[in-house]
This record gives C-alpha cells, structure tokens and sequence, in this order.
C-alpha cells in the first residue's frame, strides 16, 4: 500500500526495533572493510530537454577522478535511457574508455531495472510515473539505494564531485551537511555484512511506503537521515558516532562537502583561491553543488579552485576539455 502522508502524519514506527538484532558493539570484522565499486548514476533522460547522449566534462571528470584513485575498483555509470541510443558516441565517453580499463557505462531501462528488486510493486503500481514533479532527481534517489542493494560493498557518489583520495577502505558511511540536522545522499558506502545490508533495507521499506511525489529531496537525504535516525537512536547528527550506529559512520562535513552549497561560488574564486584550496586539501571528495552550476564556466588553465582541482585529479579529461572550457 502506497501512502501519501505529511512528514509529521508518517508512522515510522515499524523501524523502532529493525536494527536491535544488531549488537551495540558491533563487530566490525563481520563487516568487509573495504568496496569493491564505485558507482555513478545519470538520469538526464528524466529531466526536460533531457540528453540521453550529454556527459559533461565535470561529469566525466567526476569519474576519471574516481578511476585514477581507485584503480583496484570497478567504476560503473548507470545510465538511465528509454531507447537504443548510443551514448557511447559522446566524446568524453570515448576519452574515458581509451584511457581507463576499470570504466563500465550500464544502461538500463527503468520498467526492467526494478524488477525482482524490493521495489517491483511499488514501481508497477505507477505512483512515481503518475506522482513525481522532479523525476530525474527523484529517480537518481532511488536508483542509488538499489544499485547499493544489488551490489553491496558498493559506494555511491553524485557526479558533481571531485574525488581527491582512495575510497577502497571505506564502507557503511555517509556525509553529515553543516547547519542542518540532516546527512545528504551524495556520497554513500554500503558494505555485504549484516549491518549494511539491514541499512539499505530500512530505506527501501520506508521509500516504498512514504515516496513523496512533490518532495526534491524527501526521497533521498530525509530517507536516509529518518534510517540514521533509528539506527543510532538519537535525531541529532553530532550524536551519530561510530558506537552509537553500531559501526556505521557519519562523516563530519569536512569529508566530502567542505564548502558548504551557500559559498559554492568559492570554487570560481580566483582571487581567494589559496585559501580555498587549503580548506579543501583533506577532503576525500569535495562536492561542487552542479545542480547550481550551469552557467558557471572555467577557461582550462584557470587559477579557480575548481579548475586547479581538476587539473590535478581528471588531468585527461580538462586538458580535452570542447572549447577549453570546462
């Protein structure tokens, strides 16, 4: 049965004691201590106007950073399409393929994907087709909780990130955002053990039964925030440590998101630039916000933090930048 409920109306109560057959310590050697995939998703054919064929050069970028930092693990591209279009014509693509052989762009048709997945019913009853005002956002939400449940020990990230360091020994993790008693869903690590396979679980039930239609990001950080939440018996973020989530990890924002979205103007700031950087410098991946991002461009060769970023961690792919600009 599908629901349509305010936040405050929803019964959550079916999680209280999902996670109590976990122990309070947990084990982590039970739990494999490293991915083995990186995963990408795009959904661009959702979006309006949207280009099935289109990588970026940022998205691309995105990906050769991951690939050359983590040249022991599968990076996968799920590519949402609705035909039998070539996507591997674009040019990046080709750039990527040529250079890095731990690559993989998957497509995969949205009526097939779900199936045999926890999420079959609810896809076949059409509350998304029929409900969602911002399906590409909310399709990438939802395709990144199963691709972590079809493939755990998996990590996720968005495609507007740079990665600056090895995620091999990373899993069961997410981000904390600053100023707000919420984590976000740009970066997750799920690993094959009993507590990430029980996490990705408790999202997938309660993304089934509370999908809000109308909501941009009801789907995606407030899923995995309400999962946290009963997982490590507390609301508040700062109380989310490593005991407390019996082994599950939520990063301080410095991780992955150390410009918060309401300075993202500082990765084009070329005058500050040196003080951007050293802010920036210990973060595995840092996230540029994309989705705000469209007319914003760099000129290759740049001392915008950004481009300086780029220069260092997708070096292939800002060098073959269409019109230098990237």
């Amino acid at each position: 049965m599908f629901i349509k409920l305010t936040p405050a109306q929803r019964d959550d109560t079916f999680l209280d004691n999902y996670f109590d057959e976990l122990p309070d310590k947990h084990d982590l050697i039970n739990e494999k201590s490293s991915s083995s995939n990186i995963i990408f998703i795009q959904t661009n054919s959702l979006a309006k106007n949207g280009d099935q064929n289109k990588f970026t050069a940022r998205q691309a970028c995105a990906i050769e950073s991951a690939a050359r930092l983590n040249n022991n693990m599968n990076i996968s591209i799920i590519i949402l399409i609705n035909n039998n279009i070539n996507f591997t014509q674009n040019n990046y693509v080709k750039i990527l393929n040529l250079h890095y052989r731990n690559i993989f762009f998957k497509p995969i048709i949205a009526n097939e994907y779900f199936k045999d997945t926890p999420l079959d019913n609810w896809w076949t009853s059409g509350i998304f087709n029929n409900t969602s005002k911002y399906p590409a956002v909310q399709m990438s939400d939802i395709i990144r909780l199963i691709e972590l449940w079809k493939n755990c020990g998996s990590i996720y990230s968005d495609l507007d990130v740079v990665i600056q360091k090895s995620l091999d020994n990373m899993t069961n993790f997410v981000g904390e955002v600053k100023n707000e008693n919420m984590v976000a869903n740009g970066v997750i690590g799920i690993s094959c053990g009993i507590l990430g396979k029980k996490f990705i679980e408790a999202c997938l039930k309660y993304l089934e039964k509370y999908f809000d239609g109308n909501s941009w990001a009801g789907n995606g950080p407030a899923v995995i925030t309400k999962i946290l939440q009963k997982l490590c018996k507390t609301k508040k973020t700062s109380e989310m440590t490593l005991k407390k989530c019996k082994g599950f990890t939520v990063y301080p924002t410095e991780k992955f998101y150390p410009i918060h979205y309401s300075e993202d103007n500082l990765y084009f700031d070329i005058d500050d630039n040196y003080k951007i950087m050293n802010k920036i410098k210990n973060s595995s991946i840092i996230s540029i916000w994309g989705y705000s991002k469209n007319n914003r461009t760099i000129k290759v060769g740049s001392n915008a933090p950004y481009g300086l970023v780029a220069s260092k961690y997708c070096p292939i792919i800002y060098k073959n930048c269409e019109n230098n600009i990237f």
